[in-house]
């Protein structure tokens, strides 16, 4: 698999739990596909709910994987985080690139299931 692919995969995988100075921290299943030093470029998409609200599409930019978490435990404290699947694994990132607004970023919907079209 390319980078330019697992790049792709990421899209919509997962949500960003975290944002703080110089890194962003998101969920995925698709960590199989990412590596520890790859390269990836965010897509932060503004859901059409919230056009009104925020006068973007979105945010993009690029960075630098530098962790990848395992789960928590099943006797966590934590309800959400109790709930995530034994495949959910939390990816630390620090940008490389400042996240940009693009104001024309309006990417296609996913339901249910983490990265299944509608």
């Amino acid at each position: 698999m390319t980078e330019e692919d697992a790049r792709g995969k990421l899209l919509f995988q997962g949500n960003t739990v975290n944002v703080g100075a110089g890194g962003v921290y998101f969920r995925t299943l698709n960590w199989q596909d990412i590596r520890l030093g790859m390269t990836v470029h965010l897509i932060i998409d503004v859901p059409p709910e919230m056009f009104q609200l925020l006068p973007f599409g979105g945010l993009q930019g690029a960075g630098k994987i530098v962790r990848i978490d395992r789960p928590p435990s099943p006797d966590t404290e934590d309800a959400a985080e109790a709930s995530l699947s034994p495949e959910d694994r939390g990816v630390a990132v620090r940008m490389i690139s400042r996240l940009r607004f693009d104001p024309d970023l309006h990417l296609p919907r996913f339901e249910g299931d983490r990265g299944k079209p509608h």
